[in-house]
């Protein structure tokens, strides 16, 4: 068992949520990067995901900010 110690505010439940996240992407769209022939996978998988997921965090937001 492990376990994520930090002060308040310091983003422990926010790395559970990205890690929950990823983990749910690549159950959804497969093991991306896995297999020998698939390297460019391994370099695009970790930049796709921030591409995606990052504007649908600020429009999430900036709607409940308002």
């Amino acid at each position: 068992m492990h376990g994520i110690l930090g002060p308040n505010g310091a983003g422990k439940t926010t790395l559970v949520r990205v890690l929950a996240t990823a983990s749910a992407v690549r159950d959804l769209f497969g093991n991306q990067g896995g297999e020998p022939g698939h390297v460019w996978a391994a370099v695009v998988w970790p930049l796709l995901l921030p591409a995606v997921f990052f504007p649908l965090a600020i429009r999430r937001f900036s709607r409940l900010s308002r």
